[in-house]
Order: C-alpha cells, then sequence, then structure tokens
C-alpha cells in the first residue's frame, strides 16, 4: 500500500498547491529559475497574523521552516528551523510568540506532523509536544518561572528568546497565502521508503534512579527507537546519560560526567539519522579518550587520540581509508599535514617536529581559489605568498627569506577591501606606502632603507609628517578618536620645537589649547605633561625661561570619568625645582599613591590611596596644633593623637562619640591575656618585648574593626616622647616605601626596640592567654610553631 501511495505521489507536480515560485540567488536576492540556487512556493500557509514559511534548496531539499509576521517576514515567530543541503539540522532561532496563535505546528519533510509547541500569555514556551509518524512520542511542559518536566525531544528549550513587535492589523495579498484547511508542500527530496513500519515507542518513559528525575531529553532514531536518553535532577543536573544502537540496545550507561562511550548525531528535525561523533573516555588519571567522527554516509573521517587530556594524535581518512596522520605535543599540531580554517579561507601547511617546512596555500573554502602559496625554509617564510588571518588580514611576500615586493593589509577576512599596503626590499620598507579608508588612498607615504622620507606614517593613533627625510610635525589621536587631536607636536632637525595641547583644561587659565616650547630638547616655555599617575592621568607642569613655576592636578576622584578632557583646578608651587605649596604625588607602589601637601615647604597633611580592582580606598594624615588626626574614607573611625604625661596617646572616635583611648604605658607580662609577644635580637642574644593588644569596644562593628584606621590605633601609646611633629614624620617616613603590607608591622615610637633588621617574629595570646599565632624563640634558639590555634612542639 505504501509504495502505491507513493506512486501515485509521484505522478503530480512539485507545483501542485503553487500559484507562484520565487526563486533566490547565494544571497538570498530574487533572480530567475537559470541563476536561482533557492526558492519558495507561493502561496504560504497563512494562521492569523502568521504565515508560514518553507524555503527550499535547488536540489528539493528543505532549507528552512518557520513563522513570521504576515505583515514583515524579516520578523520570525517562534521557534525556525534552517537545514542543510542533506537535509540535516543546522541552526535553531527561538524567537517569543506573542501573536494570537498560541500553537504553532511543523512538520517532517514528508509533510506528516512534527512538532506542536504551545505558548504563553507572556509569549514564552509552555508546552512542546514531538510527533513521529502523526503520533506522539514525548511531551515537556515549562511552567512561568522555568521549571522543566516532562520529556523533551532532542532538548530542553533554551532560556533565551529573541522579542519582537507584533503589528496589529497586518496587510498582506491574500492571493499568496493559503488558509488552515489547506494542504502543505513537501520535501519531495527527502521522501525514504525502507519497506517496514517503524518500532513506536512509549510516550513517556519509565526511568529508575535513586536520584529524583525532573526532566529527561530523548533523541530518537528516524525510525522510533531511542538514541540518546539523559535524565536531570534539580537545577538541571546531569543525573543519567544512556546510548542505545539503532535497534534499542543499549551501549553505555554512566552518571554525570563520568567516563563512558558516547555520540554525537546528524539530525533531522530532531531525529537522529546517522552516527556523527563516537567519543570514547577512559577512566583513570591519565585522561585517555579517542574521538572518532563519521560522515553521513557512516563512513570513517577522522579518529582524535587525547592523552591525559591533550591532543596526541588525529589520523585522517578519505572514502574510509586513512589519508594522513598528525602528531600533536603539549597540545598543539606538532608533525605532519594540517589545515587552519580562518573564517572564509582555509591554509594548508606541514610541520616536521614542530617546524614548518616545504609548501604552505591558503584557499578560499567556498570557490576552492588559491590567494596565497609560498614555500618554507629552517620554519620562516622563504619564498612566494603567506596568508595571515588572526587580529591583522596579511598577505605577505618573500624572496629568498625576506619580505620583497608589495605587502597588502586588508580590512577583514573577505580580503577584498585594502586597508594598508607598501613596498620592501630585503626585509626593510622601501618604496610607497599607502593607508586607505573605504577603498582611497587617505595617506601615503615613502621610505628608503626602511627610514621614512617623506609623506604622512600612521602608526599607534599618530599621524607623523615627514619631509626630507625628517619628521616635521606629528598629530596624536585619542584612542577610538581619529578626528580630534589630543595634541601636536612640531619639529626642526628632528628635534622637538613645540607641542600644542587641546585635551585638558586650566581652570585659572582656560584656553582653547595649550602651547610648551622646546629649548635643546628640553621643555622651556609653556605648559608640558609630565609625571603619570594612575591610569595614565598626568600633571601638567608649567615652565617661564627654562624654570618650573607650577605643576596642575586635579582630585582624581572626581574626574575618573573624564578621561577624554580633564579639568586642572590644582596648583603647585615650586622654587629652584623644589615643592613650596600644593600636592606632590609619588607612587609607593603598583596599588598605592601618596599625595603630600604642602605649606610654605613643609608637609602637613599627607593622603595614602590604596587602589585595585573594583576598590579604592584613602588614609588621611593631618598635623596641625600640635595633634595628629588620621581618618579614612571607607569608615567612619578617626584616631585623634596628642601628648599626654610625656607619652603621645590616642583616642579613637566614630564619628562624634569616643570609643576608647590607647592603652597603658606599662609593659604586661608575657604570655597574658590579649597580648602580644615580640623577638628580637640585640647583641646577639634574642630579647623580648611585650605589647598589650585590647579588643575594640563593642561599638565597633566587623566591617570597622578591619580598617586601617583600626590597625593604627595599636601603634600608639609613643613612650617617652612628646614631639607630635616627628611623630607625623614617621608616620610619613614609613608610607613613603615600596612595600606598604609592612607599614602596619613598624613602629613609630623611636624607643621602641624592634626595627626591620632585627626582627624576628612573635606570638600572639588571646583573651584566654592561649597562644593562637605566631613563633615563639627559645633562649637557645629552639622553638615551637603557632598555627591557627595549634601548638606543635
Amino acid at each position: 500500500m505504501k509504495y502505491f501511495f507513493l506512486l501515485i505521489l509521484g505522478q503530480f507536480p512539485l507545483l501542485l498547491f503553487a500559484q507562484d515560485t520565487l526563486y533566490f540567488d547565494r544571497d538570498w536576492k530574487q533572480t530567475t529559475r537559470d541563476k536561482h540556487e533557492f526558492y519558495r512556493l507561493l502561496p504560504m500557509k497563512r494562521s492569523g497574523e502568521l504565515v508560514f514559511i518553507q524555503d527550499f534548496y535547488k536540489n528539493g531539499r528543505m532549507q528552512m521552516q518557520g513563522y513570521a509576521l504576515a505583515s514583515d517576514e524579516q520578523f520570525y515567530v517562534g521557534d525556525s528551523y534552517w537545514y542543510d543541503e542533506d537535509g540535516m539540522d543546522k541552526e535553531l532561532k527561538q524567537s517569543v510568540n506573542k501573536s494570537s496563535i498560541k500553537e504553532l505546528v511543523y512538520y517532517h519533510p514528508d509533510g506528516s506532523l512534527w512538532q506542536k509547541i504551545d505558548y504563553s500569555s507572556s509569549g514564552r514556551k509552555e508546552k512542546i509536544s514531538v510527533y513521529l509518524k502523526n503520533k506522539v512520542i514525548s511531551t515537556g511542559l515549562i511552567s512561568e518561572d522555568n521549571v522543566l518536566s516532562g520529556v523533551f525531544s532532542p532538548n530542553a528549550p533554551q532560556l533565551y528568546y529573541d522579542e519582537i513587535h507584533i503589528e496589529s492589523d497586518p496587510m498582506i495579498d491574500s492571493a499568496d497565502v493559503l488558509t488552515d484547511s489547506d494542504e502543505l508542500l513537501i520535501d519531495s527530496a527527502a521522501v525514504v521508503v525502507d519497506g517496514e513500519e517503524p518500532t513506536m515507542v512509549e510516550p513517556i518513559p519509565v526511568i529508575v534512579s535513586s536520584a529524583k528525575v525532573n526532566y529527561t531529553e530523548i533523541l530518537y532514531w528516524s525510525h522510533g527507537q531511542k538514541a540518546r536518553e539523559f535524565t536531570y535532577g534539580d537545577y538541571g543536573s546531569l543525573i543519567k546519560s544512556k546510548y542505545y544502537s539503532e535497534k534499542g540496545q543499549l551501549i553505555d550507561e554512566f552518571s554525570g560526567n563520568e567516563s563512558g562511550t558516547s555520540f554525537k548525531y546528524y539530525k533531522r528535525n530532531g531525529f537522529a539519522v546517522a552516527i556523527k561523533t563516537k567519543d570514547v573516555r577512559t577512566p583513570g588519571d591519565d585522561a585517555g579518550r579517542i574521538e572518532t567522527e563519521y560522515n553521513l554516509r557512516g563512513q570513517l573521517t577522522k579518529k582524535s587520540t587525547f592523552r591525559e587530556g591533550e591532543l596526541a594524535e588525529v589520523i585522517l581518512y578519505d572514502e574510509g581509508k586513512q589519508k594522513s596522520v598528525q602528531k600533536y605535543k603539549d597540545g598543539e599540531p606538532f608533525d605532519g599535514s594540517f589545515a587552519n580554517e580562518r573564517w572564509d579561507k582555509v591554509t594548508s601547511y606541514q610541520l616536521v617536529n614542530g617546524q614548518r617546512v616545504g609548501k604552505e596555500e591558503t584557499r578560499n573554502m567556498e570557490t576552492g581559489d588559491i590567494f596565497a602559496s609560498g614555500t618554507y625554509k629552517d620554519g620562516e617564510p622563504f619564498e612566494g605568498y603567506f596568508y595571515t588571518g588572526g587580529e591583522d588580514y596579511l598577505l605577505l611576500h618573500y624572496r629568498n627569506g625576506k619580505q620583497d615586493g608589495i605587502q597588502q593589509q586588508f580590512v577583514d577576512s573577505e580580503s577584498t577591501r585594502l586597508q594598508e599596503e607598501y613596498e620592501m626590499k630585503a626585509g626593510k620598507r622601501d618604496g610607497f606606502r599607502r593607508i586607505y579608508r573605504d577603498g582611497t588612498v587617505e595617506f601615503e607615504s615613502e621610505y628608503r632603507n626602511d627610514v621614512p622620507v617623506s609623506g604622512t606614517i600612521v602608526d599607534d593613533g599618530a599621524q607623523s609628517i615627514y619631509e626630507n627625510g625628517a619628521i616635521v610635525k606629528k598629530i596624536i589621536f585619542p584612542e577610538y578618536n581619529m578626528d580630534n587631536p589630543s595634541s601636536i607636536e612640531n619639529y626642526s632637525n628632528n628635534k622637538m620645537t613645540s607641542i600644542e595641547y587641546f585635551d585638558f583644561t586650566i581652570s585659572e587659565d582656560p584656553q582653547e589649547s595649550y602651547v610648551g616650547e622646546y629649548k635643546d630638547g628640553k621643555p622651556f616655555d609653556g605648559y608640558f605633561k609630565s609625571d603619570t599617575l594612575i591610569d595614565n592621568i598626568q600633571l601638567i607642569s608649567y615652565y617661564e625661561q627654562g624654570t618650573l613655576k607650577y605643576k596642575y592636578s586635579f582630585e582624581l576622584l572626581e574626574q575618573l570619568e573624564n578621561y577624554m578632557h580633564y579639568t586642572y583646578d590644582r596648583k603647585s608651587e615650586y622654587v629652584n625645582g623644589k615643592i613650596i605649596n600644593g600636592p606632590e604625588y609619588k607612587l609607593a607602589d603598583r596599588y598605592a599613591m601618596i599625595t603630600s601637601h604642602y605649606e610654605s615647604g613643609k608637609v602637613t597633611v599627607f593622603d595614602v590611596n590604596v587602589f585595585a580592582m573594583h576598590y579604592f580606598n584613602r588614609i588621611i594624615f593631618k598635623y596641625s596644633n600640635d595633634k595628629l588626626s588620621i581618618s579614612e574614607m571607607t569608615t567612619p573611625l578617626r584616631i585623634v593623637a596628642s601628648v599626654k604625661d610625656k607619652n603621645i596617646v590616642a583616642e579613637l572616635w566614630k564619628d562624634d562619640t569616643l570609643i576608647k583611648k590607647s592603652r597603658g604605658i606599662t609593659m604586661p607580662a608575657e604570655g597574658s591575656r590579649n597580648s602580644i609577644t615580640r623577638f628580637y635580637v640585640d647583641n646577639q642574644q634574642i630579647k623580648k618585648y611585650i605589647m598589650a593588644v585590647d579588643t575594640l569596644d563593642e561599638q565597633i562593628d566587623e566591617e570597622d574593626s578591619n580598617s586601617l584606621v583600626s590597625k593604627l590605633f595599636y601603634q600608639f601609646p609613643v613612650e617617652n616622647n612628646t614631639d607630635m611633629e616627628n611623630v607625623f614624620k614617621r608616620f610619613y617616613d614609613n608610607f613613603n616605601q615600596e612595600d606598604l603590607n609592612r607599614v602596619f608591622e613598624m613602629s613609630i615610637n623611636e624607643n621602641f626596640p624592634i626595627n626591620e633588621t632585627n626582627y624576628l617574629g612573635d606570638m600572639q595570646y588571646d583573651e584566654n592567654a592561649k597562644a593562637v599565632m605566631g613563633v615563639y624563640f627559645g633562649d637557645a634558639g629552639a622553638g615551637i610553631s603557632e598555627s591557627l590555634g595549634q601548638l606543635f612542639r
């Protein structure tokens, strides 16, 4: 009966229900029948405000099916499917469906029902039913909050949807559509008669597992048997994988990401047609793996062997017979014939023991035309043309191992639009150099023996203008803006004579631009950028008759986003090269900058700016009226230090509330609660210094207790000292070192016996007088090590 039906079907032309045919060329531009690569049969099926589109290859196989707005076929609705010329699945586009048609129907190549997808009012999928021979074989459900249940074939839907706007009253020629009651066209090239009815499986399989199964993904063979089954638990975690032969026999099963044998398939409408890849992973530390690839006819095409997780060998086959062997080392090509595909080009080359040898050839993958061909010698390009399609698209010509002749750089991988071309002789630039924009020459220059002679050179965001072998002008542009220069440099006899800036403003002297003049190659008169700080921010120096008068800066936190044009509103005054008034900046280490604020030649305030990725903090030290205050940007805590009873003591404040005062002067007993015993060497003897370490008041929360100010509080009291200015200076000296991590271990107390050179280590005791961290040094050098509250002898 089946054969009789197909015989009758063959008597009717494919255009049985069509009123017209649209033909398209390879670029999807409408063309004539004799030049077409694709075609579309009209009229299209109409459902409400939607039309059902089916496009075909020239060979009669379906190229695409999906729904679109009748008012604009460029706007897809629901799922759209694309296929290759063999009819295999190629691409899926998932769009929301906010149309009035809440159930979209899709079809197998033979015209039978394949899928029904139901959508919620939000336009997202809520139910997917898959059919084979007009019988349901799987049903999967999706809740509004994307909880999956049931069985999906072959996979659960994506979470991402493309959004579209639905027109309320679409207009379309009624002659170009079919109604829901009309019959659909079929892909006649895809009708297969095997003489057997398919063996159907149960719609919802019973899965036995100790883990809770939330949903299942089943890939079926085209005749209805299972090919692959994945079961998932909470949060989409994979519980078990199973793979079956075409006859329904279990090949392998494993849990989670365990080793085993897995497969990938050639699929038509989500049904397995043939095995594409067989992947065998062996358990153990060596991580062995063999991946075998097949063509649609089942012939072996490639076999890849992995050892310890790295690709080690690839064997290529042609018509099922071994063609070549590729060896890899550390996962990289090492020996054999290889091919690199870059966009629309493929480059074939040979390696012997990791070194390129012989001929290298680059072809256009679509046309097969040769784009570049050259030979290697001693691992380097030697003769001919070579193409590099990485970040830059270069076509380079070599002669006798050196670049020679015209070299070209292209705008993109199509290599049809030039970006630059230049001449070389024996490895050196010699001749013209041209820079292109939109297909025309924008800049041209000339080189002799690798040296610019005349014209405009464009490199690294700058235009350098040469005359008679000497540079006369250099125009510098900011990144991503080649229309407005940031500065212009002028030269005479290859020496800079002046510079004009356009990318900053000095608030006390606003101008359209700022000019600096050089004498003997050094700043002489006017404005000059200098002293690069963080994020390439520079200070502006002002000179008069070769003498530095001022430096201009700004509050960094206020203008970090103004990197295209800064406004400098702070001024520092200099006399005889030394700062007298204003801020001075110094990078202390990679993550800190010290700002020293001078008054009449003396530092009265300094800031410690600490920065890292997504972090910035500032500690401010201020000496005034014989008092020292220490504050921090990220906490309300502050320290106020003053002289009391011939000692310098400190108070810790939180906003306007006094939290605590620094500890007493008397040295506590060794091993007492909340104390630290510090060990140092004096006259070749190990000695001890015991310090009390009080815990912070309960008014300080955990975040504040970890602040930098709270750590500095334990530098006080300073014993037998009434010189507050000297204490301020010691803080200043300590922070002006390269390693700021050590600052909090360094004392400001001149009577403190420990310094960087004699310090050995310390032992810390908690509130129960128990050693919790550190190293203990005995008289003879023997000791005990303390870590995480555990004592090790």
